[in-house]
């Protein structure tokens, strides 16, 4: 990864406006998933691995497409369909709130272009007394920095 990549930035800045979103006030938000197998709370939100691929730019620069991934987790306790539909229901509440973020801000605060793309999975997890949504986000974003 080039030291002048824009993930660190991009990580920070978006972690910081998602913190600021009323909609995600009660939701843990990390850059880096969480140590160990339990994670307290019920909703989190956390940014996973990231790549990106550089190509040539305009003169004195290159453009850097970097792919973001995150990990939206909801839990709910229950052990049957109402609490597997509550924990993919509110995972879904919370893209939708990355989502409009994005939206308000494509640059992300000046750390991209853009973003042009992005992909989610729903996983939800049954279990006896409790139900977890796992979605896994895959965010897209361009930016341009400049030659070293």
């Amino acid at each position: 990864m080039p030291g002048s990549s824009a993930i660190p930035t991009l990580r920070t800045n978006l972690q910081t406006q998602l913190e600021a979103r009323a909609g995600l006030t009660e939701v843990t938000i990390t850059r880096h998933r969480p140590a160990g197998d339990d994670i307290d709370g019920l909703e989190h939100i956390w940014f996973g691995a990231a790549s990106g691929a550089v190509s040539p730019g305009s003169v004195g620069s290159r453009e850097d497409v970097v792919d973001l991934e995150i990990r939206i987790r909801v839990s709910r306790p229950g052990g049957d369909e109402d609490a597997s539909d509550a924990a993919e229901d509110r995972a879904l509440a919370l893209y939708a709130e990355l989502e409009a973020q994005l939206v308000t801000d494509p640059t992300v605060d000046g750390a991209c272009l853009t973003w042009n793309e992005m992909d989610y999975e729903s996983d939800v997890i049954p279990g006896e007394n409790e139900q977890i949504c796992n979605l896994d986000i895959t965010i897209r974003f361009e930016t341009e920095l400049a030659n070293s």
